[in-house]
C-alpha cells in the first residue's frame, strides 16, 4: 500500500518507509520531490483519465495550450509517406534523438555491424560514426539535458558511454566508460540525468550506473524473474523508471527507495517488450507485449486503463508519444507503424509498408515535429510534420 508517508525523504537520504532503515545510496536529485498521487490506492478510470488529459490545455501556458488544441484538430494529418529515407547496410536496431536543446536536430542509431552513428538534420549529414563492438548493438540513448553523452550496448553484454565533442578539429566520439557487469546481452538503456544511467539485460537485472564515479554500478534491481526487455526513465522526475520483462510484468520503480519496485502490474499474459512514460505525467505509462497488445497504466489504477490492439498484428517493438501525448506511435514486428489516439483508442493513421521488414525502433523529436523509424531492412526513415502546426 502506498501512503503519503511513502515518499517523504530528507535532503541527505533516500525516501524510505517508516519501517525501513536508512539506505546507503545517495539520492539522485536532492531538489526533486516525488509528486506521485497521494491517494494512490484509489482506482482511476479511463473516463477520469480522459478528463484530466482534456483539461491539460487549460492548465498550461496559453501559447502551448493553443498548440495542443491544434494538434488534436489536425491529428489525422499525419503523413503516410516518409520525407527522407537512408539505406544502411545492416539492420538498424535502435534510434534516439538528442534532447530539447541546441542539439535537438541530432539523432543517433546503432546497427548489426556494431557501429554507432550520429547525424545532424540541420547540416544534412553524418557527423560521427564509430565502430564500437565486434557484435550486434541493440540499444542507444542520448542524455537529454545537454545531450553531451551517448550510451549504447548490445550482444557482448557491455555498455559504452561516449562524450560528444562537437569541435570540427577534434575526434567527435570519445569513449569515457565501458560498463561491464551484466552477464546477458543488454536490451535497453536510458539516462536518468547527466550522472546516472540505467540498463536492462536478458540476465533479468536492471543496473544503475554512476557515470561520474568511473562508471561504477551503484545498484542492481533484481525483482524481474525473467529477461528485462525494456526500460524507460521519466522526463518529469529522473528518479522514476518503468520496465518490462519476459516474466509478463511491468514494474514501476523509484530508485530513491530501499524497496525500489513501487508496484508490479501483472495484467499482461505475454512478455512485455516495450514500455514508455507518457510526457507530462509521472505516474502514467504504456506497455506493449509480444502479441501486439498495448496497455495504458496509471499508478492510481489497479489495472490497465485502456488497451490498444487489433487482431492479427505482430508483437510491439517500440513506442513513442507525440509531444502532447495525444498520439502514440507504435512499431511492430511487421512492416507497419500505427498512430493511436490515446483517448479514443482508435488508429488515427497507419503507415503501411513503412519498412520492408519489421520495424525495430520509432522515436519522436523533442519539438514534436519529426518521427524517425528504423527497421531490420536497414532503412532509416524520417516522417516530417507529424501535425501541421506542431
Amino acid at each position: 500500500q502506498i501512503t503519503s508517508n511513502y515518499y517523504k525523504y530528507t535532503s541527505a537520504k533516500m525516501a524510505t518507509r517508516e519501517d525501513d532503515k536508512e539506505v546507503p545510496f545517495k539520492k539522485i536529485n536532492s531538489n526533486d520531490s516525488c509528486e506521485l498521487p497521494k491517494e494512490a490506492r484509489c482506482t482511476l478510470t479511463m473516463q477520469e483519465f480522459a478528463k484530466e488529459q482534456n483539461e491539460l490545455c487549460s492548465s498550461v501556458p496559453e501559447d502551448f495550450a493553443m498548440r495542443l488544441k491544434k494538434e488534436f484538430l489536425n491529428e489525422k494529418e499525419v503523413k503516410k509517406a516518409p520525407d527522407y529515407e537512408k539505406l544502411i547496410s545492416s539492420s538498424i536496431n535502435c534510434v534516439c534523438w538528442a534532447g530539447p536543446n541546441e542539439f535537438s536536430s541530432q539523432f543517433a542509431y546503432v546497427d548489426d555491424s556494431g557501429s554507432v552513428t550520429v547525424r545532424d538534420l540541420k547540416k544534412g549529414m553524418q557527423i560521427y560514426e564509430k565502430g564500437v563492438s565486434n557484435s550486434i548493438l541493440i540499444t542507444c540513448a542520448f542524455e537529454q539535458t545537454h545531450s553531451q553523452l551517448l550510451a549504447c550496448g548490445g550482444l557482448d553484454t557491455r555498455i559504452f558511454v561516449f562524450t560528444l565533442n562537437r569541435k570540427e578539429d577534434e575526434d567527435g566520439l570519445n569513449k569515457v566508460h565501458e560498463l561491464s557487469k551484466h552477464v546477458g546481452l543488454v536490451t535497453a538503456c536510458s539516462f536518468l540525468d547527466e550522472n546516472f544511467l540505467i540498463s536492462a539485460s536478458n540476465d533479468s537485472t536492471l543496473i544503475l550506473w554512476d557515470i561520474n564515479k568511473d562508471g561504477i554500478s551503484v545498484r542492481q534491481l533484481l525483482d524481474h524473474e525473467a529477461e528485462a526487455l525494456c526500460v524507460d526513465t521519466c522526463s518529469e522526475n529522473s528518479n522514476l523508471l518503468v520496465s518490462g520483462s519476459g516474466d509478463k510484468t511491468v514494474r514501476y520503480w523509484d530508485v530513491r527507495m530501499k524497496k525500489a519496485c513501487v508496484k508490479a502490474f501483472e495484467d499482461n499474459k505475454y512478455p512485455v517488450t516495450s514500455a514508455k512514460f507518457m510526457p507530462g505525467r509521472e505516474s502514467t505509462f504504456v506497455s506493449g507485449n509480444s502479441i501486439g497488445e498495448i496497455k495504458l497504466f496509471d499508478l492510481k489504477g489497479t489495472s490497465g486503463l485502456a488497451e490498444y490492439s487489433e487482431k492479427g498484428i505482430a508483437g510491439v517493438t517500440s513506442m513513442t508519444f507525440s509531444r502532447s501525448a495525444r498520439l502514440l506511435f507504435a512499431g511492430y514486428r511487421e512492416t507497419d507503424i500505427k498512430a493511436w489516439d490515446v483517448l479514443t483508442k482508435n488508429v488515427v493513421t497507419k503507415m503501411e509498408g513503412a519498412h520492408k521488414l519489421c520495424v525495430n525502433s520509432v522515436a519522436s523529436s523533442a519539438d514534436g515535429k519529426l518521427l524517425l523509424s528504423a527497421g531490420r531492412d536497414g532503412l532509416l526513415k524520417l516522417w516530417i510534420k507529424i501535425c501541421k502546426t506542431y
